[in-house]
């Protein structure tokens, strides 16, 4: 553990007797530099079920807290990247609709049936529809991922 080897200390950590809160407590520290945050938690809970001295089961039980904290800010991370990209991905779809709909309706005034500005203002409709569609279905999924 020393020498920044958590992988190896863990390997023969796991070795030795699983009742001395010691041998715990560094399971739990090498789990938790290797990123087992499950690992790390199981041997705190561990250092707190058996007899072991009680600062010992107060410090171990504060580092699980600390855990937890951790392990939600990682989920709490995820979720914030999701939603960017799913903005992202909005943002996408909606600038390739503008230059469809410019497209078309390029194609609609040249063909002689709607005038230019007829046609602009077709175009600006149907891309207001289509982004309080899509804000609205980002909504709901933003919601849906927060509330749970």
């Amino acid at each position: 553990m020393a020498e920044g080897d958590f992988r190896e200390a863990i390997v023969i950590l796991e070795d030795l007797r699983d009742d001395d809160p010691i041998i715990q407590w560094n399971l739990a520290y090498s789990y938790s530099r290797s990123n087992e945050l499950d690992k790390a938690k199981q041997h705190l809970q561990n250092i707190i079920e058996l007899d072991a001295d009680s600062s010992m089961k107060i410090v171990a039980d504060g580092r699980l807290r600390e855990l937890q904290e951790k392990e939600d800010s990682l989920i709490t991370t995820k979720r914030s990247l999701w939603i960017s990209l799913s903005g992202l991905v909005c943002v996408g779809i909606i600038a390739l609709i503008v230059v469809f709909m410019r497209r078309a309706s390029r194609k609609v005034t040249t063909s002689g049936k709607l005038k230019p500005e007829d046609a602009l203002t077709l175009k600006v409709q149907i891309v207001i529809a289509l982004v309080s569609g899509l804000f609205s279905i980002l909504t709901l999924v933003l919601t849906q991922i927060l509330s749970g």
